[in-house]
């Protein structure tokens, strides 16, 4: 994890640097867990990885690629031949050589030169970066709070494991280990869209 999810979790329970020594590794484990659970649930990952990977050709401008958002493109080819990768923000150079873009959505690379993916089996290698993190290299706040949060209720819960619901005075409460609603609502922005991968 890029940022101190155990650091930023130790604070939220208002945890002293004592007992948080002997807690850390249990409370380490619980973000972590937590993170790739929400990562499942987004279909995306909050830290930025680089993956190197093939495509088949599909015979249309756009090439969904398995992870986003995109951060940056650092290399493709076509066929054993290398395109050039323009900058998002940048215009098209004329005259058109072979060129690629990321598409706007940020989950796509575009033909910037009016060519296609040409179809073929694995003909399209594409090494990038992607993740949710932004521009200043941080993961979105509110994702950090979604792991910190349902990492603490689970924490504060962990002695009532396997007990669904418990009664006290007439009063009862019921314990969940489904994705707390707060949770979901913090997540629900950072959702992947369904996009059809080659």
């Amino acid at each position: 994890m890029a940022w101190d999810a155990t650091g930023a979790l130790t604070q939220y329970l208002n945890i002293g640097a004592q007992p948080a020594a002997s807690l850390g590794p249990l409370l380490s484990a619980l973000a972590v867990s937590v993170q790739n659970a929400i990562e499942a649930q987004l279909g995306r990952t909050l830290e930025t990885y680089s993956y190197f990977e093939a495509y088949n050709g599909n015979d249309r401008p756009y090439l969904c690629l398995r992870h986003d958002p995109i951060q940056a493109v650092s290399a493709v080819s076509l066929n054993g031949v290398d395109l050039t990768v323009l900058d998002p923000k940048a215009a098209p150079v004329f005259p058109a050589v072979t060129q690629v873009s990321v598409a706007s959505d940020r989950a796509m690379l575009y033909r910037t030169d009016g060519g296609l993916w040409y179809s073929g089996i694995q003909n399209v290698l594409v090494q990038y970066e992607a993740g949710l993190t932004e521009a200043d290299g941080e993961t979105p706040e509110a994702l950090r709070m979604a792991v910190v949060y349902w990492a603490g209720q689970l924490f504060r819960d962990r002695d009532r494991l396997g007990i669904s619901s418990q009664q006290m005075t007439g009063q009862v409460t019921a314990y969940t280990r489904e994705v707390p609603d707060f949770v979901a609502q913090l997540i629900a922005p950072f959702r992947r869209p369904f996009l059809p991968v080659n």
